[in-house]
């Protein structure tokens, strides 16, 4: 069984015009925009809203023949850290009605943002988490990765081993944004089974017991990781 591909919306930001910010972005994201210390941090926000902006307007125009200008849908966060997002116009109850039924999620790294929507009813709540591949010190590794998954590194060729490691980091990341926790909760308590990188599908395990998770991943550009994760409804409760 091979791995399948996440269904993101990627959105890569070389250079950012100022005067143009507020055709894409609402009044209150180009404030928070304007506040942000660096500009590498500014190109990765911006690169993330503008990712999941296209995949927002993507769903709505497929589904609803409904074209959405990006500075009409604003991305904010909960307290919790969890995006959520509005659409800045006046809708019909049935916009309003797949607004509520909708959750999304954003990550981004080096520039390169991705940006997923789904209809919770139909595939649940998403996580998605994007790293680049590069070495990782061991020290580190052991913060975040479980014996048993230290071992199946240590079985790997070199380059198979920094792709592992991305690949556990972005997986957990993609769960804990999926159940609304975040780093709050250690990721070292998810155990991940999976040594194949071509074949088997990734399943994940807390105290020995099946987490009901649907994983997809894909490497993109040669030198990212990409991954997605759905828990159903009805585990996720919403």
């Amino acid at each position: 069984m091979r791995n399948s591909a996440p269904a993101v919306h990627l959105f890569k930001v070389k250079k950012i015009n100022n005067d143009r910010l507020c055709g894409f972005l609402s009044e209150k994201e180009v404030h928070i925009y304007k506040n942000i210390s660096s500009w590498k941090k500014q190109k990765d926000w911006f690169s993330g809203r503008m990712a999941v902006k296209k995949a927002i307007r993507s769903y709505f125009l497929k589904k609803f023949y409904l074209l959405i200008d990006f500075n009409k849908i604003e991305i904010l966060n909960k307290k919790s850290g969890r995006p959520f997002y509005k659409i800045i116009k006046k809708c019909d109850s049935k916009i309003l009605k797949e607004i509520k039924e909708t959750d999304i999620s954003i990550s981004h790294c080096g520039g390169i943002g991705v940006g997923s929507i789904v209809n919770v009813r139909q595939k649940g709540v998403v996580g998605i988490d994007i790293e680049k591949i590069k070495g990782v010190n061991r020290a580190f590794s052991k913060k975040f990765l479980t014996d048993n998954e230290l071992k199946i590194i240590s079985r790997q060729n070199k380059e198979n081993k920094r792709k592992l490691i991305i690949l556990f980091w972005c997986v957990k990341e993609a769960y804990l944004k999926a159940v609304g926790c975040g780093l709050s909760y250690s990721p070292k308590l998810i155990d991940i089974n999976f040594d194949n990188l071509r074949k088997k599908p990734i399943k994940l395990y807390n105290k020995n017991r099946e987490l009901p998770a649907i994983v997809k991943w894909r490497i993109i550009l040669n030198r990212f990781i990409l991954t997605q994760i759905n828990i159903p409804r009805t585990f996720y409760g919403r």
